[in-house]
């Protein structure tokens, strides 16, 4: 009878300790102002594109008032950091980029956030899309019709629905938020696990068990991808078939502008800059230029549309790993690129 009531007391202790393990993961998301997916491992999400579907609600919250939303990939993760662009725009800055994924998730995530938000709100949003060349490779033949991860985290818990249209919510747009934050005490598990196991267990045991720990913003200042390396990732630019209509690229990118456009938000397209022997090596970025042309013209004539154009100017000692900048970088990148997102926040302040 003892043996028993200790085993009830030990999982009774054990509930406790979960849940407050749980209630500190939330807590570091629900009071923090600014999503940022580069933080995703210190959440409850521990995915970029999970903390960028189900935290937009923490960005929906401050729609009251104007606020930058990046979209991008990972070299967009590193590039544009909100903590150093906030105190230049004097406004919460979000970025929730997310690797490897394709301009559909651009489209994806711009109609994500503003299903959600109440209409008179929209044209508080100021986006930025930061695209490049590796993105043109074509989805579909790439992934061989599959889904991608911003997919599959939509479909992950039964929120959404995959149509003939596209993944659409099950929900009301009134009801999404809750929805998408009704979840989250579903990732609380493997986010515990995960968060236990980075902080218990020496880095170097943490990397054989996952095979790969992310680089911290220091930590890349330092480091510079092997030959070994390089080569697998030019391997990899090299085997990836280009798409050369735009349609499983650019058009999302179009679609995405002009739903901001017809929601009075702006736009700001940021070029995000490579390592120049990396653009030698691979046709992507070639390919990329040509491609681009047509959409870029068309997106000028926009006047809540503006560009900034960094894909040169930069050593290839800035990145280190050919595509990624390094840390000390991301302050020039932010300088340059709060100019005209500056811009499109004083277009919005004078059209209020």
């Amino acid at each position: 009878m003892l043996s028993i009531a200790r085993y009830l007391l030990s999982v009774l202790v054990l509930a406790v300790i979960m849940q407050c393990a749980f209630l500190v993961l939330v807590i570091n998301i629900t009071w923090k102002e600014v999503l940022d997916s580069h933080h995703k491992n210190n959440s409850i999400f521990q995915d970029e594109a999970r903390a960028g579907i189900y935290g937009s609600p923490m960005i929906v919250r401050g729609s009251d008032h104007l606020q930058v939303v990046i979209l991008g990939v990972s070299n967009t993760v590193r590039a544009l950091r909100p903590e150093q662009l906030q105190p230049l725009l004097g406004i919460p800055v979000h970025n929730i980029g997310m690797g490897g994924q394709r301009f559909r998730a651009f489209d994806q995530m711009v109609e994500l956030l503003y299903r959600q938000t109440p209409k008179e709100k929209r044209r508080n949003y100021v986006f930025v899309i930061a695209p490049s060349y590796p993105l043109i490779a074509d989805m579909k033949e790439n992934m061989g019709g599959k889904r991608s991860s911003v997919d599959e985290e939509m479909l992950r818990y039964g929120i959404f629905v995959e149509t003939p249209q596209g993944i659409i919510p099950r929900v009301s747009d009134a009801r999404l938020s809750s929805a998408l934050q009704a979840v989250w005490p579903f990732m609380a598990p493997q986010a515990i696990y995960t968060v236990t196991l980075q902080t218990l267990l020496p880095k170097v045991v943490w990397s054989y068990i996952i095979k790969a720990v992310p680089f911290t913003n220091e930590e890349t200042n330092t480091i510079t991808f092997t030959p070994e390396q390089n080569k697998a990732r030019i391997d990899f630019y090299n085997t990836e078939v280009i798409d050369t209509t735009g349609a499983y690229t650019f058009d999302h990118l179009i679609r995405a502008a002009d739903r901001i456009s017809a929601e009075g938000g702006q736009l700001v397209i940021i070029d995000l800059p490579s390592a120049t022997w990396l653009q030698k090596a691979t046709p992507l970025y070639a390919a990329y230029q040509q491609l681009k042309k047509p959409y870029y013209a068309r997106l000028q004539k926009q006047k809540n549309i503006r560009f900034l154009e960094l894909q040169d100017g930069f050593a290839n000692e800035d990145f280190y790993d050919g595509i990624h900048v390094r840390a000390r970088i991301s302050s020039k990148i932010a300088t340059l690129a709060a100019i005209p997102i500056g811009q499109a926040l004083d277009a919005l302040n004078k059209s209020h």
